[in-house]
């Protein structure tokens, strides 16, 4: 190892925490119960993903429990029949809530079991209650279809919540990258003539190409190493994979000098239990003098999926800074998102050379989003002709009107479409994001779409292609009217 133990500590005044994004320290016990609790109180009312065994057994005992109680309170009476409210149909209706239609249904036939048993004595035509059931089936189906209907857009509004948070963590991490890659580039002008966001670009690029290898376990590994070393002046590191969470023993890239894995090193374990870099400065000092390595970084990539560790047992001095290893954990981070959406954009890319990567990666996620959970999103194209007006009307759109949005500017001779998505959108609000363009151009120029001859056309993402068709039809159809791209 470069440095030891005390060297160390001469950087605990390490300037530069400051400016490195918080940490996501893994909470204590009492505080994930009191999540788990808090959540509790009102999504446990919908718990959708329990077995049907599981359901039926609980529906069973809950009914069997409450009929032996009424049977003691009330022996002459024991479903209630006679009081003023029909008391016994809470729990059919509870199921109903907790489990859907078809639990309130087996509640309710247990209910009629429960008369038939209780009454067997009675003759059936003289004194069965036929109001009190079937007032009590028609409010528990009601009940029921309220708790389908209400489960089905809670769980879409889950998943629309999940990936607008995956889309705001890669957005955060690109844009501290993007920070560090400016502040490298000032004080390493002379010493690195290429800027990071170059060889990220590069490494991008050969992970696309490497991805179409199904033997490779992450793709571009090396070239990933290579890269981090340059940039954070790593003098010897590895990387090892993770199967079933635990990191393989063999490395899949390695730089400098070969040193001895330890999967149960202190610095090791702290990275992958709290899922954040993890350096000797994090240690205490009982772990800080068992550990062999000077920082640890695990390859976090989209919706916190481990795909690596990368262990650091080299570094200068001057280069153990928060600042430099944060950039490492960042970087890191920005690899595992490559190796996971390498493959889903491949297709588009090939489709389609001139396409950024970025539109690709967005729409091919949205277009996942629309075949697993039935969200819609749609794809824009506006079509601007050669003429100066429209090339102005042009940058005005693409600059203050849809800075926001993920763009493909498309040019053909004189003429361009500016090609966009629009995420967790349907038609009304395609439309009402039109209009809100045309009146904003309106308002500019004093022209509309059809004065200024903008042609705007716009397509639903699909789900699941048809066997043998390819999964970008959306942006084939919306660039089906041009020669250079049919």
């Amino acid at each position: 190892m470069a440095i030891d133990s005390k060297s160390t500590r001469l950087g605990a005044g390490m300037n530069a925490q400051a400016d490195a994004p918080p940490r996501r320290p893994r909470p204590g016990l009492r505080a994930r119960l009191l999540r788990r609790a808090s959540a509790a109180r009102f999504a446990s009312l919908l718990p959708r993903d329990h077995a049907a065994a599981y359901v039926a057994l609980e529906t069973l005992v809950l009914s069997v429990a409450v009929f032996a109680l009424c049977r003691m309170l009330s022996p002459a009476d024991p479903l209630l029949i006679g009081k003023a409210f029909p008391w016994m149909w809470l729990l059919p209706l509870f199921v109903a809530l907790r489990y859907g239609t078809v639990a309130g249904l087996g509640g309710g036939v247990l209910l009629g079991v429960a008369w038939g048993v209780f009454y067997a004595r009675l003759p059936l035509a003289d004194v069965f209650p036929r109001d009190f059931f079937v007032g009590g089936f028609i409010t528990m189906l009601i009940a029921g279809q309220f708790s389908d209907t209400w489960a089905a857009r809670l769980s879409q509004a889950r998943v629309s919540n999940d990936y607008l948070s995956e889309r705001l963590s890669v957005l955060t991490n690109n844009q501290y990258l993007l920070r560090l890659s400016h502040d490298q580039l000032e004080q390493d002008l002379l010493v690195r003539p290429s800027t990071l966001r170059d060889a990220l670009a590069r490494l991008r690029e050969m992970m696309l190409h490497d991805a179409a290898c199904a033997h490779a376990l992450l793709p571009g590994a090396q070239r990933f190493l290579d890269t981090v070393a340059q940039a954070c002046q790593i003098e010897a590191a590895q990387i090892h994979a993770l199967h079933d969470g635990v990191p393989a023993a063999a490395p899949v890239a390695a730089t400098g000098a070969p040193f001895d894995f330890d999967a149960g090193d202190p610095l090791v374990v702290a990275a992958l239990d709290e899922l954040a870099l993890a350096h000797l400065q994090s240690l205490d000092a009982r772990d800080r003098a068992h550990t062999r390595y000077v920082a640890c970084a695990p390859l976090i990539g989209a919706g916190d999926e481990v795909i690596g560790v990368l262990v650091v047992s080299q570094l200068p001095f001057l280069a153990l800074t928060a600042e430099n290893l944060q950039l490492m954990f960042v970087m890191g981070s920005y690899y595992a998102n490559g190796v996971h959406h390498a493959v889903v954009t491949r297709d588009v890319l090939q489709a389609f050379p001139d396409c950024p990567y970025d539109f690709a990666l967005e729409y091919a996620r949205l277009a996942d989003l629309q075949r697993t959970s039935g969200i819609a999103s749609s794809v824009v194209r506006l079509q601007f002709d050669a003429s100066h007006q429209a090339q102005a009307i042009f940058d005005h759109v693409e600059r203050t009107i849809l800075d926001f949005h993920v763009q493909w500017v498309v040019r053909a001779g004189g003429t361009c479409a500016l090609v966009f998505l629009m995420p967790l959108c349907d038609e009304a609000a395609v439309d009402a994001q039109l209009q809100r363009i045309e009146t904003d151009v309106r308002n500019r120029f004093g022209l509309g779409f059809a004065d200024a001859r903008i042609v705007a056309r716009w397509a639903p993402l699909a789900g699941a292609p048809p066997d043998g068709a390819p999964p970008d039809g959306a942006l084939r159809q919306i660039l089906a009217d041009r020669d250079d791209l049919a």
